[in-house]
């Protein structure tokens, strides 16, 4: 069970980094974001996160011991706070446009709350990262995407409905950043779905335009972002 205090981060929570297996239950969280709810449900429709992307790109998921079941709904998964590309989709805070289907709009599912790395290191949140074992539950995640753009972007953020409010979503940036200062990257770009704006203004973005609509793959304008990324 996840701990429902307001703004805290539920117990034993831990970033490692995404392996194939992991593919369908992150595709699950995407799906079922209520971020895309209404208006925005064309842009998740079909939406996949298949293994050939988590392998592509740096993915990482937050995750607590648990059932092999995904926080979110009784089925596995939740809503999100993701973040996304110039031509992806998102989650409550955005998606990105690198999945397998051509992913939602910017990142989307993010927490409203306060090169290629190896699979299963060790998390800057806590114990070795595990290969996607059953026994856990899968909070959120992000992926990061430095390879052949320029700057780099998130290109995917999710949350769980379940975990919203917990603190997920930051403790994910908070990651991402550590990944893209190990990089060498001092900044990255986020093209949000539009709810997930507040978020990342929250968590340090600073607004630099807008992307267009472009009918009828993204039927609305979004926000584009920075994220500096400090030295140490």
């Amino acid at each position: 069970m996840l701990n429902r205090r307001p703004g805290a981060v539920p117990p034993a929570v831990r970033v490692r980094r995404a392996v194939a297996r992991d593919a369908k239950r992150l595709t699950r969280i995407v799906r079922a974001s209520r971020a895309y709810e209404g208006l925005y449900a064309p842009m998740i429709a079909g939406y996949r996160v298949g293994p050939d992307y988590i392998e592509a790109h740096r993915v990482f998921v937050a995750v607590v011991a648990g059932s092999s079941q995904d926080a979110g709904s009784s089925q596995d998964a939740g809503s999100s706070q993701g973040a996304g590309s110039s031509q992806g989709a998102g989650s409550s805070q955005g998606a990105g446009e690198r999945g397998e289907t051509g992913g939602p709009g910017g990142p989307g599912g993010a927490d409203a709350s306060g090169g290629r790395g190896k699979a299963g290191g060790t998390s800057r949140f806590g114990g070795a990262g595990g290969a996607g074992g059953a026994s856990e539950q899968v909070l959120g995640f992000y992926a990061l995407v430095l390879d052949l753009i320029d700057p780099p972007e998130l290109d995917l953020m999710f949350v769980s409905d379940a975990a919203q409010g917990r603190g997920v979503g930051r403790l994910l940036v908070a990651h991402l950043r550590g990944e893209a200062r190990a990089a060498g990257v001092d900044e990255v770009r986020v093209v949000a779905h539009p709810p997930a704006e507040g978020f990342y203004l929250g968590v340090g973005a600073e607004r630099t335009g807008t992307v267009l609509a472009r009918p009828p793959a993204v039927m609305w304008d979004r926000p584009e972002m920075v994220l500096r990324i400090a030295p140490e």
